[in-house]
């Protein structure tokens, strides 16, 4: 899979419209960051610990859950997550490595506001030692706030992580990701990294999901090529072994999941995914630990001998895994482990589950973890202080407007938050026929009561623009259906409806009158899909660079968002914006292409 658009102007047109779309090696050796907090293990133990991140996504606050009776319990955030590293360092008999497995920075404001840097401080003081290449480590574009794809010749559309990458202590990993020119790796990404530790050569190899490519802005990992992931991992882990590692861990933005890890050899639960996909496709023993990301699912299990993990998403779990890198090659798994603040009494025992803790009155009680209690790290948090200040203050800016009700969202299917931020869309381009948004761009409803930039931030936590295009109607009819049964999120519509049985759209009326197929029409959209998002890059429509723009002139969609409502005022209704007895999509039967 690739992404062809090598000259200026190719990689703008690439940036705007979907339908013009169609080794160096590098092997770091270091030593592992001195533990915040931890044992100073002696030399010749054989024992390494790998502790796994995933899908972190900025999530550098914790998440704050009140009780029946009032009180607070957090969950994850950097404290915490410091403070349950701390205890497993303390306890292990050996190395203890903390890999990522990919989508560090994006999609919290307190991370965004700096384009990540944030978390990049924190992974390096946390010990970091590699993090796989995720697909969202591409959002920001360009560095510096003012655009999240380039616009013109002198825009570099990696800088911005670019400079995550000067930042961080830790290695950037992308063994499958090759510059289209001469097929070598990124000489700001690398294949592997190699850390001495305490006697034992401890081999790390990381990747990024072919899905990529798709699951991006396309114009800033244009002139990238995305190999499928057993290929480059395989030949890269043949090489750490014959170069003598005594541990080899994989850690790739690749997903899959498991419904119950009780039991670390019971795969029945797990689902078919690119992680377990590249476990099968090695050779056995090969690798002694797996971690992947991208599908945001839970997975602590054995596979072929290795640990295979997993940790949910937004750095509210940890899974980690013991190998004995002696003669029994023992590998054992544990997790996910929810990171909790302080727990209330459930069915299964103390935890800090949201359905607990908002039904508990009784007072909460100290977190355990490894037989001691955890208490959050203040210094990690005081490192994030300024940052968390900067957020916060904008997070708090009241819309002065009220939902009377939760203003849901949906992934693959028409929602009222869809509806609504496609009806700002239609509103916020003069002359506009119709309006559409995609539903993975949307990842929180609107809550009941006083609605903040927060709230907005939370749904629309992508630095998409606003982007217009015009289209002839036959077009339009393929833009439709490619929503409806293409395969990737649904798409609500403004100015739009139709009708569709199983996976064929049938009907479609723009501004209540049939589509002419032979009409033009003046569509707005987000960035993300005018760039070629959710599969809409390969659909090779045919439309000129010259009928698509960006709307440089109006600020990012979420915030066209927030100041629509903040204009409105008043109240705000989910039956403003969808009804099940008059949806805009009337579909009959299902589509399960």
């Amino acid at each position: 899979m690739a992404t062809r658009c090598s000259s200026f102007e190719n990689l703008l047109a690439c940036s705007i419209v979907w339908m013009l779309l169609g080794a160096v090696v590098f092997c770091g050796c270091a030593s592992l960051k001195p533990a915040r907090s931890g044992t100073d293990h002696t030399e010749g133990a054989t024992i390494v610990t790998v502790v796994s991140l995933a899908d972190f996504h900025g999530a550098l606050e914790p998440l704050a859950l009140t009780t029946a009776g009032g009180d607070t319990i957090e969950v994850g955030g950097a404290g915490l997550i410091s403070a349950y590293v701390s205890r497993i360092r303390e306890v292990a008999p050996g190395p203890v490595v903390l890999v990522d497995g990919g989508d560090m920075w994006q999609g919290t404001l307190v991370s965004n506001l700096r384009e990540g840097a944030p978390v990049v401080r924190f992974y390096n003081e946390l010990g970091v030692a590699a993090a796989a290449l995720g697909n969202h480590e591409f959002d920001f574009g360009p560095d510096g706030t003012d655009r999240t794809m380039p616009i013109s010749p002198d825009d570099d559309p990696r800088g911005a992580l670019k400079a995550r990458v000067a930042e961080a202590d830790f290695a950037l990993l992308g063994v499958n990701v090759r510059l289209e020119d001469d097929g070598s790796v990124p000489e700001w990404a690398a294949k592997s990294v190699v850390l001495d530790e305490k006697g034992l050569r401890i081999g790390i190899i990381g990747g990024a999901t072919v899905q990529t490519p798709v699951t991006t802005i396309v114009a800033n990992v244009a002139g990238l090529d995305f190999l499928p992931l057993p290929g480059p991992v395989e030949e890269e882990a043949l090489r750490l072994r014959e170069d003598g590692v005594d541990v080899l861990i994989v850690a790739v933005h690749a997903g899959g999941g498991c419904e119950d890890n009780s039991d670390p050899d019971d795969l029945s639960t797990c689902e078919n995914g690119e992680l377990f996909d590249l476990v099968r496709a090695l050779p056995e023993g090969l690798v002694d630990v797996f971690t992947g990301g991208h599908s945001h699912k839970g997975i602590a299990k054995r596979k072929q001998g290795a640990a295979v993990m997993q940790p949910y998403a937004r750095g509210r779990y940890l899974t980690w895994a013991e190998v004995d890198a002696g003669g029994t090659r023992e590998t054992k798994v544990h997790g996910p482990v929810r990171l909790c603040g302080a727990v209330v009494e459930g069915p299964n025992g103390p935890n800090c589950y949201p359905l607990h803790v908002r039904r508990s009155e009784e007072s909460p009680r100290p977190a355990t973890f490894l037989g001691a209690e955890i208490v959050s790290d203040k210094e990690m948090m005081a490192l994030l202080e300024d940052d968390f200040d900067r957020a916060e203050r904008l997070k708090r800016r009241p819309l002065n407007i009220d939902a009377k009700r939760e203003i849901g969202r949906s992934y693959d299917s028409e929602s009222p938050l869809g509806n609504l931020v496609a009806d700002v869309l239609l509103e916020s381009v003069d002359g506009a026929d119709a309006a559409f948004v995609n539903g993975g761009g949307l990842r929180a409803s609107l809550p009941e009561g006083s609605l903040t930039y927060g709230h907005v931030f939370e749904a629309l936590p992508f630095d998409n623009w606003v982007a217009i295009m015009e289209v002839d109607g036959e077009t339009l009819r393929r833009i439709v259906q490619h929503g409806h049964s293409g395969g990737h999120s649904a798409l609500s519509w403004s100015g739009l409806s139709f009708h569709a049985s199983g996976c064929s759209v049938e009907v479609i009326k723009v501004g209540g009158v049939k589509l002419d197929e032979s009409a033009r029409y003046k569509l707005v959209t987000n960035s993300y899909l005018a760039g070629g998002g959710s599969g809409f890059g390969r659909l090779d429509l045919d439309i000129d660079e010259e009928s698509v723009r960006m709307a440089w002139d109006l600020p990012l969609l979420r915030d066209v968002v927030a100041q629509s409502l903040e204009s409105r005022g008043g109240a705000l209704r989910p039956e403003d914006f969808y009804s099940p007895d008059s949806p805009r999509q009337n579909i009959e039967g299902f589509c399960d292409d």
